[in-house]
């Protein structure tokens, strides 16, 4: 027996105003925050302090680098919206040939370490390869082999569906282009996180001094124990990443109230001026006041789980290092599957991001929204995110290579010994730049789809090409999903 619960819209049309859920995940968020950041000032206060040398050539490294920084943060966040240009006018071209040539490499790379494997054996002298090295090309060789043949099969089995991700990707990356305060609340967060790693770290450090009676202020005593330690760093992991995980879904549930605002009224997205549209604003109050429970919620639960594969990771590697084959082997594969569930538990929580930006639910309802949605459209889900992936990806690597870029242009107004580390900065301030940039186009896509599935007889008006192609394949609105009545 259906339990029927009426979820009103709180974006578009004639919506509803969001209330406040999981409060109880807000206060307990706000006291993590002050704990991190009243014990920095402590660790301030005892005297740690960051100490600048006056060194001429240091000097220049520093002056160098941020001319770096500020080069590729201008000319990447430039290719950004380039590149959603692109995404908007080519976004076929973009998904088929990606994907194509993402399993030719699978293919090129698995053949070339096969063939290294076969012909190995028949090298003169001491190029003669060993029997582990030969089993390994040859095993890892097949396996990517593999990797490719399945990624062929897959591409092949969701090719109907490809057309339909080409326009709703095209979609995102024009409603994105013309708010792109969006993009811009994404990189002013990703500055927020670099704040918060610092107080994490003298937070940290001060805790570990407090808890081993460390007087000399340079880490742990030798009879502190590890056990603690390993207790310590687990607990504030898990602050740490619960604080970086819930400032950038703040931009995630942001990116996601502007697509579903503009799917459920698309007037919404031309108000104001393009750099402080309404719809923005709204979305991003709304994120920081009535969703930051919801936000706190979920962002928490992959904080766990991340912690807890960090942990295990500095475990293991203490222990294993001195083991044999078989328990590196077993601490290998017990990493391996930490890391599959915590990354699946994170793709379910950004799901469950998106009917709350939509519905304004609680964590709890959102996450069963996102199970009825997977038992009627898991397949379509799981086809747009790898569809969608690569072309992400490549927009990450072009903007890495362009934060590369900047380095060396840097390096024609400074002459510094170690050049390579400006050409190394650039392209990882660019990766990340590009990164946090694309991932609101991501949000994006997965907003339109949820709204495609509650709505789909909105998507003749919004994008009137691919109204036929969607025609049978989801339920129609106001239809039960997994027991849930949604009254739009």
């Amino acid at each position: 027996n259906a339990v029927f619960l009426e979820m009103a819209r709180v974006v578009g049309k004639d919506a509803e105003t969001p209330g406040f859920n999981d409060c109880f995940f807000t206060l307990l968020f706000l006291a993590n925050f002050v704990f991190v950041i009243v014990f920095f000032f402590i660790w301030l206060g005892n005297g740690a302090s960051i100490d600048f040398d006056n060194n001429h050539s240091e000097g220049e490294y520093a002056d160098a680098t941020l001319l770096t920084a500020f080069y590729s943060i201008l000319f990447t966040s430039l290719w950004v919206f380039v590149y959603l240009i692109v995404m908007k006018v080519a976004s076929l071209a973009l998904i088929i040939g990606l994907n194509v040539l993402m399993i030719i490499v699978w293919f090129v790379f698995g053949v070339i370490l096969v063939a290294a494997a076969l012909t190995c054996k028949d090298r003169d002298g001491d190029k003669e390869c060993s029997d582990t090295e030969f089993w390994s090309a040859l095993i890892i060789g097949i396996i990517v082999c593999l990797v490719g043949l399945i990624h062929a099969l897959w591409l092949c089995c969701i090719r109907n569906r490809i057309y339909l991700t080409a326009k709703l990707l095209s979609a995102v990356a024009g409603v994105i282009y013309t708010c792109p305060a969006t993009i811009l609340i994404g990189l002013i967060f990703a500055f927020v996180n670099v704040g918060w790693y610092v107080f994490w770290y003298g937070s940290f450090f001060q805790l570990s001094m407090l808890l081993g009676n460390d007087d000399d202020g340079d880490g742990l005593d030798e009879d502190y124990p590890y056990g603690l330690w390993v207790a310590l760093l687990c607990a504030m992991l898990i602050s740490l990443f619960w604080g970086h995980k819930v400032f950038l879904n703040v931009s995630h549930i942001t990116s996601c109230h502007v697509i579903a605002s503009w799917y459920y009224d698309e007037s919404t997205t031309k108000e104001g001026c393009p750099c402080c549209r309404p719809v923005t604003c709204t979305g991003f109050k709304r994120a920081c006041t009535n969703y930051l429970g919801s936000i706190a919620f979920g962002s928490l639960i992959v904080a766990i789980l991340e912690a807890i594969y960090y942990t295990c990771k500095v475990v293991f590697g203490r222990f294993a290092s001195s083991s044999n084959l078989c328990v590196k082997f077993a601490t290998c594969c017990c990493l391996c599957l930490l890391s599959c569930l915590k990354k699946s538990i994170e793709w379910l929580t950004e799901w469950a991001y998106v009917y709350i930006a939509i519905y304004g639910v609680s964590f709890m309802t959102a996450g069963g929204q996102v199970a009825g949605m997977l038992a009627n459209s898991g397949m379509g889900a799981v086809a747009q995110t790898t569809l969608v992936n690569p072309v992400l990806v490549l927009g990450r690597l072009l903007g890495a290579a362009i934060g590369v870029g900047a380095g060396f242009l840097t390096l024609q107004s400074f002459d510094i010994q170690d050049d390579w580390t400006q050409p190394t900065a650039g392209g990882v301030l660019g990766f990340a730049v590009a990164s946090i940039a694309l991932s609101c186009v991501d949000a994006g896509n997965k907003a339109i789809f949820v709204c495609y599935i509650d709505a789909p007889k909105l998507m003749s008006e919004r994008i009137p090409v691919i109204a036929e192609e969607f025609e049978g394949k989801c339920n129609p609105p106001g239809e039960v999903r997994s027991g849930v009545h949604v009254r739009m």
